[in-house]
């Protein structure tokens, strides 16, 4: 399955959140280099976990972003469903048609296991194995 590239540049910056956890705001031209995207499309991901209720924006010359619960109250479904929204599977439309029905059928549990997937997967877990791979150092 791909991940759109808004859901990747979400992801990473919650990550790049989580490095930073409790040393106070991060701004976009902060993050932009680590998530590796553009700051104007950065902020547009960036309004969309802050409407998912994932992070908080502090306005002003040391403003920024931070997330709102700690990295392990959170989950990558938390994303998911914040930027791109959690597969539903489309239900089993067409019941008089077999294929159909049998396709939704498939469908719907491949969605249910996704999300059940998802939410085994902390912000938290994420930002450690970055740490253990050793591919962001950052010095507070």
């Amino acid at each position: 399955m791909r991940f759109s590239s808004q859901v990747r540049a979400g992801l990473r910056a919650g990550v790049a959140l989580g490095l930073r956890e409790g040393a106070g705001p991060v701004s976009v031209r902060e993050m932009a280099g680590d998530v590796g995207v553009s700051e104007h499309y950065l902020e547009q991901v960036m309004a969309q976990l802050r409407r998912g209720g994932l992070v908080q924006a502090t306005r002003g010359a040391s403003g920024g972003y931070e997330l709102t619960r700690p990295a392990s109250e959170l989950r990558l479904a938390d994303f998911l469903r914040a930027l791109d929204g959690l597969p539903d599977g489309a239900g089993a439309e067409g019941e008089d048609d077999p294929i159909e029905h049998v396709l939704g059928r498939a469908l719907e549990q491949t969605a249910r296991a996704m999300t059940a997937a998802a939410m085994e997967v902390r912000l938290a877990d994420l930002v450690q194995a970055v740490r253990d791979a050793g591919a962001f150092m950052y010095y507070i």
